[in-house]
């Protein structure tokens, strides 16, 4: 049996059978909606524009038929330049891109240490060493009331300028951690500079913000414990706010699982909310990305963002196809 023919198989015959309960969510759940069916699937994740040059153009994805459409990062610093001066001209590109290919996008604007410098410069700075620091040694502090107030600014003119646009399938929030996630001080030797009662303060701001800026494009919140051991704020913040979906950046073969927080919550809010998983890393082979949409399936997902190396990989076609068919991608 050919190698493509024995995958074909292995999918067909044990990793996307969708049955009653599975964690795809049904429609007339309470809660914010789940993504509609044709805009669930395989997106490529791009690099983040502001941490390198990324040629929309050039992507090679635009043209994969089986992947529903193209998860756009960039910078904040990018995005407002100079205080309430945007430049929406890249997310303006890959919508007409978008259009012409007839893709979908869902878009992440990172602030955290991708903040602009006018940001750092009115903001109360927290340190980052270990690895935290290996990209920015600072972050503003999500509490900070000059960081917060700017951030929900540009939340707004975001939200009015596309929500509800129809070929945006969801939204990435970000803003309470140092990067998309909620990850904020990971070593042992930053959380003295924590505060968990006035981050949880500025997330639920930042939650509201986004609920008010985004009424019909669905939005998700990025996983991330905010400093060691603070699981708990994470699951707090999704289950008392509400209003949008679970992403995690991480998944992979065998993490999350339903065992641990983050798995047992995205299962949960599978049933009435968008679930969104990010490859950890590429995968490399077909077998080992079969795996890990498996993994993701008995989680509830609904979109997952795949490397552009495995998406552009010839042997990877067969299982791509069939994860899109399995969660409702076109």
């Amino acid at each position: 049996m050919k190698r493509t023919a024995r995958i074909e198989f292995f999918l067909g015959m044990s990793l996307w059978t969708l049955l009653p309960g599975s964690g795809i969510a049904e429609s007339g759940s309470s809660g914010s909606a789940p993504l509609k069916l044709e805009a669930r699937g395989i997106y490529c994740l791009t690099q983040a524009e502001g941490i390198q040059h990324v040629d929309l153009a050039s992507l090679n994805c635009w043209d994969n038929p089986n992947i529903v459409g193209v998860a756009i990062r960039v910078t904040w610093a990018v995005m407002e330049p100079s205080a309430d001066q945007f430049d929406w001209s890249y997310l303006q590109e890959a919508l007409r891109l978008a259009r012409s290919k007839k893709k979908f996008i869902a878009i992440s604007v990172v602030a955290g240490i991708r903040s602009p410098d006018w940001v750092f410069g009115s903001a109360t700075i927290l340190r980052l060493t270990g690895k935290a620091a290996r990209h920015r040694d600072t972050v503003p502090a999500p509490w900070d009331p000059n960081y917060l107030s700017a951030w929900k600014t540009f939340v707004q003119a975001f939200g009015a300028r596309y929500d509800g646009n129809s070929l945006i399938s969801y939204v990435t929030a970000t803003g309470l951690g140092r990067g998309e996630e909620c990850h904020l001080l990971d070593d042992p030797n930053d959380t003295g500079q924590f505060d968990a009662n006035r981050w949880l303060g500025a997330a639920k701001q930042i939650v509201n913000c986004y609920n008010s800026a985004f009424k019909i494009t669905p939005w998700v919140l990025a996983w991330g414990q905010p400093a060691l051991h603070q699981n708990q704020l994470m699951a707090d913040l999704y289950t008392e706010s509400g209003g949008f979906g679970f992403k995690a950046d991480n998944l992979f073969v065998f993490f999350p699982n339903p065992g641990v927080s983050p798995g047992r919550l995205a299962l949960r809010m599978s049933r009435s909310h968008p679930v969104v998983f990010q490859a950890l890393r590429p995968a490399h082979d077909p077998y080992t990305l079969a795996a890990v949409l498996e993994n993701g399936r008995r989680i509830g997902m609904q979109a997952f963002e795949c490397y552009q190396n495995d998406v552009s990989d010839p042997a990877c076609q067969a299982v791509l196809a069939a994860a899109n068919r399995a969660m409702g991608g076109r």
